[in-house]
């Protein structure tokens, strides 16, 4: 939790926060709430959880500089002070007063990530900053798919990844995913890379390696990945026939089981009224046997074709296991770091890169990353939508909360649509009666992340507690919805602990006396001399 936001600049007066709603509120005691120090709170708050200096509001401003910014933050169950500067030499450092040398930047970022989280800053693309995005809101945009990115110039294979670990829905297979795609944005940096190391090997020969045997290793490497393709592709035609096989016979048994349950049943009874006063109980009774017969072959071939079933599922079992088994061996393969195992313990994985560019070229060596990368494309995106579809149980408890969260809001039914579901991307639908336009479409987007934070943080016991909303995301909301979603909000936050933090003007029509009875306001803002964040007309 955030207790409390400070500065050591002269007019900067430190703002205490709790559990449940903090309201930073922009009044006009002259004319106007603009430039009061409503976004410059907010962005002490981006600061100090390591946002880039030289992207800061903050830096923009000569008359902040060499100044800092402090926030008590509760961190691994300790309530201490942090502290950054705000200055072009010293923003990389973040200071507390237990530790004698500070943490870098970068050391922050990710023992926030590992402390909020619980997930370690190493080499994966899940990031403090990224996650951080979602809760922390200073502008978005009616478009719920938009305002679901990380970040505007995000590609969508990391959004599908952040949406999916702060979702708990298949992340291990859509990071690995996502790793793939990331290899591939890259490939351009990778071709330079290649075409330097190419140019140095012509000016400086020495530093190829001599090793004996390397080049036979390359190509056994080569030779085991088009075996296995081979097999894979073996494997995939088998499963398709028979795929192709239990279509053909379900149709057929539908039609069967049609046949005996109604069909043939009305046709004959109808066959009989017709024939039953010319050719007597004779003729009826040969039809009834013939009836009886005629089901009786149906019953039989309907278990026959059971059996037929039941027997290609089993072998479509059996095969989709080896083509697990293929794949995961090709995946090894493509992962650069697990070929240097058993098979090729005498060679260093760089070197075998370096044989295999003297002896194809750079473009050989992109081509095979091509096309290893579109085979683990090709095994998560039959993967994933797989495991999302066996969460369809947690899918549905996520609509619940909605719906529920939604029509306490608004007081009515309001048929809320919530669904996941995963085509080379993570697609979230969710919508309800009448949330078109900018008012209604942001306070969608409150809604939605006020549901992962109290999930995140109750479901999933993830230590981050605080949800931060500019003044931008409520504009046009309804002030009756607004109010509404506040005391819901607060109600909640305050039972678990949680804290929703946002900035608001007060020309919004909310009933304020209620407000400060519950002492939501934690501090004023105003264009007079003294209430501004940090002083009028910033340099």
């Amino acid at each position: 939790m955030i207790h409390q936001i400070n500065s050591d600049f002269p007019n900067f007066k430190e703002i205490n926060l709790t559990s449940g709603v903090n309201i930073i509120l922009a009044e006009n005691k002259i004319n106007t709430t603009n430039s009061l120090g409503k976004s410059l709170f907010l962005e002490s708050i981006n600061f100090i959880m390591g946002a880039d200096y030289s992207k800061s509001i903050l830096s923009k401003h000569k008359d902040l500089d060499g100044y800092s910014i402090k926030a008590i933050i509760d961190l691994d169950a300790q309530k201490k002070e942090y502290c950054r500067e705000i200055s072009k030499d010293n923003n990389k450092f973040i200071r507390d007063s237990y530790s004698i040398i500070p943490w870098t930047n970068d050391e922050w970022k990710k023992k926030l990530l590992m402390s909020l989280f619980n997930r370690k800053g190493d080499s994966n693309i899940i990031t403090w900053r990224n996650l951080f995005h979602f809760f922390y809101q200073n502008n978005t945009s009616v478009k719920f798919e938009v305002a679901l990115r990380s970040y505007k110039n995000d590609p969508e294979y990391k959004t599908s990844l952040f949406q999916s670990f702060l979702l708990n829905l298949a992340t291990d297979a859509v990071e690995e995913h996502s790793q793939t795609k990331q290899i591939t944005s890259e490939k351009k940096n990778f071709n330079k890379y290649l075409n330097t190391l190419k140019k140095s090997l012509e000016i400086i020969p020495e530093i190829v390696p001599k090793i004996e045997n390397i080049s036979t290793s390359n190509k056994k490497i080569i030779e085991d990945i088009a075996k296995l393709k081979n097999e894979i592709s073996q494997l995939e035609k088998k499963i398709n026939l028979i795929n192709l096989k239990n279509k053909k016979l379900s149709t057929t048994l539908n039609e069967l089981r049609t046949k005996t349950n109604v069909d043939s049943y009305e046709d004959f009874k109808s066959f009989f009224r017709i024939i039953e006063i010319e050719l007597g109980d004779y003729i009826k009774k040969t039809f009834k046997e013939a009836k009886t017969f005629h089901d009786s072959l149906v019953s039989e071939n309907i278990e026959v074709i059971e059996n037929e079933i039941s027997q290609n599922n089993v072998s479509l079992a059996n095969l989709q296991g080896s083509l697990r088994l293929k794949y995961k061996e090709l995946n090894n393969y493509v992962k650069t770091h697990n070929l240097n195992n058993e098979k090729f313990d005498d060679f260093k994985i760089d070197d075998i890169i370096l044989n295999n560019l003297i002896q194809n070229g750079g473009q050989a060596i992109t081509s095979i990353v091509d096309s290893n990368i579109k085979d683990i494309a090709k095994i998560k995106n039959e993967e994933i939508p797989q495991i999302i579809s066996n969460n369809k149980k947690n899918i549905n408890n996520y609509r619940r909360f909605l719906t529920t969260f939604v029509n306490l809001v608004y007081k009515s039914n309001k048929n809320v649509e919530f669904n996941i579901k995963y085509n080379t991307k993570l697609d979230i639908i969710f919508k309800y009666d009448d949330d078109n336009g900018t008012g209604k479409g942001n306070m969608k987007i409150i809604i939605y992340y006020i549901f992962i934070l109290l999930f995140n943080n109750i479901c999933l016991q993830r230590k981050i507690d605080f949800l931060i909303l500019d003044t931008d995301i409520t504009d046009g909301i309804d002030s009756n919805n607004l109010f509404a979603l506040l005391k819901i909000t607060d109600r909640l936050f305050k039972k678990h602990g949680l804290q929703i933090i946002l900035t608001l003007r007060n020309d919004r029509n909310l009933d304020w006396n209620y407000i400060n009875n519950k002492k939501w306001i934690k501090h004023r803002l105003s264009d007079t001399d003294e209430g501004y964040l940090f002083k009028p007309n910033l340099k």
